[in-house]
């Protein structure tokens, strides 16, 4: 099956927020930035298109269908970073449990939200489903930066360390093959 993982595109959040799960509106430019990130997808052949419920991915996702079943899932949500949501990155790294957490974001929560392991489960929840479900060659995936580098992960077989050296920039679009294992 061929993945094609398109990010959401700029959001109208100051610069260095973090913002997870939180449901923020997109930035002014949104109406070019989107037209520019559908147009990365017209020439590709796919069936369906999946994305975050969050608006700034399914806006996009809306465009990108054209017309074709778009399908919701809360699996493709960005990392749920909890009470720091909302929070300016200077001031969370700061605290003693963002220190913590930085020494271990694979397996350390954030306060009151998840550590990047069980965003890598619920995404392999949702590939693994996405395989016994999806009968057509190639699909759609609008989601967060975190999402695809865990996708990044699963697919090549790499640790989260060595995703997240992938470059992943709003709106931008990438292809990867996902075979079952």
């Amino acid at each position: 099956m061929i993945l094609y993982l398109l990010r959401h595109t700029k959001t109208s959040c100051p610069e260095g927020m973090c913002y997870g799960q939180t449901d923020v509106s997109l930035a002014l430019t949104s109406h070019e930035d989107i037209n520019s990130a559908v147009e990365r997808c017209e020439d590709i052949e796919f069936s369906s298109v999946y994305s975050s419920p969050l608006q700034r991915c399914a806006l996009l996702a809306k465009e990108v269908a054209r017309g074709k079943k778009t399908i919701y899932d809360n699996r493709l949500m960005e990392l749920n970073f909890g009470t720091w949501e909302g929070r300016l990155w200077n001031d969370i790294d700061r605290t003693e449990e963002a220190k913590q957490w930085f020494i271990d974001y694979q397996k350390s929560t954030c306060p009151q939200g998840e550590s990047y392991n069980q965003l890598i489960q619920r995404v392999a929840g949702f590939l693994d489903e996405l395989l016994w479900h999806e009968k057509e060659p190639s699909v759609v995936i609008v989601t967060h930066g975190g999402v695809i580098r865990a996708i990044h992960s699963i697919v090549n077989s790499i640790s989260p360390i060595e995703a997240f050296r992938l470059n992943v920039d709003y709106g931008q679009l990438l292809k990867m093959e996902y075979k079952p294992r």
